[in-house]
């Protein structure tokens, strides 16, 4: 099916990461982690992943962290 074929296009790429654009459920996304063996993360993931590594202060780690 599609998992399959984009595990050959992970592969072939040598890809870490793989980010759709579609919001994933979280179970979505740790079923396609395990059966494609990278990171899975939506276009929300992403910008919440962005924040939490760019979040200086105390106020600003927590906001991501619920956010998450």
């Amino acid at each position: 099916g599609k998992v399959e074929e984009l595990g050959f296009l992970i592969e072939s790429l040598g890809a870490e990461l793989v980010l759709f654009n579609n919001p994933l459920s979280p179970s979505q996304e740790r079923n396609l982690e395990k059966a494609l063996e990278v990171r899975v993360l939506d276009r929300t993931g992403l910008i919440l992943d962005i924040f939490a590594q760019r979040a200086q202060s105390y106020e600003g780690k927590l906001q991501v962290e619920l956010a998450q």
